[in-house]
């Protein structure tokens, strides 16, 4: 179905119907209908000259599965002193558990407690360059993370995996 998500955001995104799709890319309305009812799967070069076709450039891109990056995380933050829990957030989750669109720039990382801030963030420095992926590290005491400011509730409202 990936592939019928990315022919009808292309069509959306461009403001045209199939048939206006179809001529643009030069290919059939049948074909592109085919595409984004997930009866045919287009090859990575026809997503590439659909894109095209509506003037936007494809980027691939390649993040770290939510098992290596559990792996990492656990292996660099494990030693940080007065971590009492550690959390992946933010849109890296929903989109390595394919609930999202679009990949995410960075791993959006909580700390919770009172860590030496020169272990944690050598520790995200480490994991970031195993993961080949920004780590965006935020850091809130314990007493923070239990009350309910703007942000502690936009990250719990959003997909959680618990890394520690």
């Amino acid at each position: 179905m990936f592939g019928a998500e990315v022919v009808r955001q292309l069509r959306q995104r461009a403001g045209v119907s199939q048939r206006e799709f179809a001529s643009l890319a030069v290919t059939s309305q049948s074909t592109l209908s085919g595409y984004e009812r997930g009866e045919k799967s287009p090859t990575l070069d026809t997503l590439a000259r659909l894109a095209s076709s509506v003037g936007l450039v494809p980027v691939v891109s390649f993040v770290p599965s939510l098992e290596t990056a559990l792996r990492s995380l656990t292996e660099r933050f494990s030693e940080v002193a007065g971590a009492e829990e550690i959390w992946i957030f933010g849109s890296y989750v929903p989109f390595v558990e394919q609930r999202g669109s679009s990949a995410p720039a960075d791993l959006d990382i909580l700390v919770v407690g009172e860590p030496n801030k020169a272990e944690a963030g050598k520790a995200a420095r480490l994991a970031q360059q195993d993961l080949g992926i920004y780590v965006d590290l935020a850091v809130l005491p314990t007493s923070e993370w239990a009350g309910e400011s703007g942000f502690v509730r936009g990250v719990r409202a959003s997909p959680l995996v618990r890394v520690l």
